[in-house]
């Protein structure tokens, strides 16, 4: 909900704001080398060009796994009423995959597997479209759209190497807000994701916002977690979010839920 740009880079600049923010999330926390991610993204208007432009980094590491990504992104509107713009938009750039395959640990030896660290740099796009009026928004966006192969550990004894791919992953997204007495507002948001041998997940979120300040609220994530969420925003500017998982899936057995921290900052106008 609050980091919407790392999943579709059509929105790029479709704030009437600059943003950049810093996320933090430890995934599964009491599980050994669980997931952990780290990203920085900002982006703007071109408001005279009716365009936007963006970059995101992020490192992704869970156990002898390893991703780090660089991207830019640019976004280009057309506004279908006054109230209501159409984005298209694209991000391309540099992922590095990284596997120690000395850390890995066979249920059984393996004496013919090649087992050592890897390395590869490949480039990598997203593209989405994403609709915005003053109520309501939606979107769809596809990443690693170039499906790179990427070789994993050679098999001496057949002399072959095992072929992997980074495949698409789909995304579909829509919120709207509703204006309440008292300055009060509520969001709902919801959130679908596919890709490739796995099972499709949705994620049903909503806030509710006082005075444009301070907010809490809640989100569904299906075969994995419910979610409690807090934020605060200082003078309009400087902005923090806080979001706890309470893992329901089998993990919960040896996982006591999830963390996620976003710092940000918005300047009142696009500094171009």
């Amino acid at each position: 909900m609050m980091h919407d740009f790392a999943n579709n880079p059509a929105i790029a600049g479709t704030d009437d704001f600059l943003k950049a923010q810093l996320n933090k999330r430890y995934q599964f926390l009491g599980i050994p080398d669980a997931p952990n991610t780290t990203s920085f993204s900002a982006h703007g208007d071109l408001e005279a060009l009716s365009m936007g432009w963006g970059t995101i980094i992020y490192k992704d590491a869970h156990g002898p796994f390893e991703k780090f990504g660089a991207y830019g992104a640019y976004a280009y509107r057309i506004a279908i009423d006054p109230r209501t713009d159409l984005s298209f938009g694209t991000s391309i750039g540099l992922i590095s995959y990284k596997i120690d395959g000395t850390s890995l640990v066979g249920i059984q030896p393996e004496p013919f597997l090649d087992l050592d660290k890897y390395s590869f740099i490949r480039p990598d796009a997203t593209a989405g479209v994403y609709l915005k009026s003053k109520d309501y928004y939606a979107g769809i966006s596809v990443d690693q759209l170039f499906n790179n192969k990427i070789e994993l550990i050679q098999d001496t004894a057949i002399g072959n190497t095992v072929i992997n791919r980074l495949r698409s992953h789909y995304c579909i997204m829509g919120g709207y807000t509703y204006r309440l007495s008292y300055g009060f507002t509520f969001e709902p948001n919801l959130l679908v994701r596919k890709t490739a041998f796995a099972p499709l997940q949705a994620e049903i979120s909503g806030r509710v916002v006082y005075d444009k300040t301070v907010w809490a609220g809640m989100s569904f994530r299906t075969g994995d977690a419910v979610t409690l969420l807090l934020g605060y925003y200082y003078d309009r500017k400087l902005y923090f979010a806080y979001a706890y998982d309470i893992t329901y899936s089998r993990l919960r057995k040896d996982s006591y839920g999830s963390h996620e921290i976003l710092l940000g900052i918005r300047f009142p106008e696009s500094i171009f």
